[in-house]
């Protein structure tokens, strides 16, 4: 929905078997990040809406876009800014991994545990936690918040 700036999950795409519904019937809706729209237009723009999918098919017109084709995007870029296949193998870089960066990241930012929770589609926060990666924390971030709230 580009004018409510949501995008509605209703659907996974599993190659070779087709769409289906959510893990655990996980739908959702995600809200679009401003910065995103630009280049979700772009998209929309080059390789027409897809029925409906965030990201259609480039060669199947009317299909979403494969997990195989957006495990090559990403190996694609992550070359393209340096980082080659070898690397990419050793540190586990693929495109599930965006799902942990998601979720750690949402947490660092300061969404509660339940706002992750429901973005990533996890039902239990027991998956939320597994997916976000403390390490991530910045603990000088997190000492400086709960200091300005004993001053508070």
């Amino acid at each position: 929905d580009e004018d409510e700036g949501l995008i509605y999950v209703e659907h996974n795409y599993i190659d070779g078997e087709g769409l289906k519904v959510p893990k655990c019937n996980s739908g959702r809706v995600v809200p679009i990040p401003e910065q995103l729209k630009p280049s979700l237009e772009e998209v929309a723009r080059i390789h027409g809406r897809g029925e409906g999918f965030v990201l259609p098919s480039i060669k199947k017109r009317g299909d979403p876009m494969t997990r195989k084709n957006l495990g090559r995007g990403l190996q694609s870029m992550l070359e393209a800014i340096g980082i080659p296949v070898a690397a990419q193998k050793e540190r586990n870089l693929v495109f599930h991994g965006l799902r942990h960066t998601f979720v750690s990241l949402s947490r660092t930012l300061g969404l509660s545990d339940f706002a992750a929770q429901r973005l990533a589609g996890h039902k239990s926060l027991e998956m939320t936690q597994r997916y976000s990666h403390s390490d991530m924390l910045d603990m000088k971030e997190i000492g400086k918040t709960i200091s300005d709230a004993l001053n508070a």
